[in-house]
């Protein structure tokens, strides 16, 4: 209906009243209403972010195929991910596609020879870590080796640190073990 007082008040204020003309503002607003929402549906296929069943067509057009049971947003990354995986092969190459992954901060660098992709943000083994590992994989040089570094829990991190109601409100995979 925000169509519909957007035409009426465009109108002259002797005509704003006719109930013939109240009806039709009504009429045509209730349409211009489903044009913008489908153009905003629209609009939000183009961000990674927002997409929803724009995942689905650009998935085909790249030639992934997705996992049913992902979530919207872990598609959207492995999505991302790929649309990123093209160019030179280089650091800023592979922190673009960890950075499109929605499962916490990673930290992508280069150590003796070897790739470290170090989870920084979220204690644990983050959800979908399978497509991230592909990802990398086709974006990364082939002889060079790959190291997943993870965050957990220690006792530093507990001791003296948290409370009772804190720690057991954590679930055990957040811990070192």
């Amino acid at each position: 209906m925000i169509a519909k007082e957007r035409l009426i008040n465009n109108l002259n204020k002797l005509i704003r009243q006719d109930e013939y003309i109240q009806e039709l503002c009504k009429s045509i607003g209730t349409e211009i209403d489903v044009v913008e929402q489908g153009l905003h549906d629209l609009y939000n296929q183009f961000w990674f972010d927002t997409m929803t069943w724009g995942a689905d067509v650009i998935a085909k057009q790249l030639n992934i195929k997705l996992n049913p049971i992902l979530t919207q947003a872990e598609k959207n990354s492995l999505i991302e991910a790929r649309w990123k995986n093209s160019g030179k092969s280089d650091i800023e190459l592979l922190q673009n596609i960890a950075d499109s992954w929605k499962n916490g901060e990673i930290n992508v660098s280069f150590i003796d020879g070897k790739i470290i992709i170090k989870f920084i943000g979220e204690f644990g083994t983050p959800t979908d870590l399978e497509s991230l590992k592909v990802e990398i994989d086709k974006a990364k040089p082939c002889h060079l080796l790959v190291n997943y570094v993870f965050k957990y829990l220690l006792i530093k991190d507990i001791h003296n640190v948290m409370t009772i109601n804190q720690l057991q409100a954590m679930t055990l995979d957040n811990f070192a073990g």
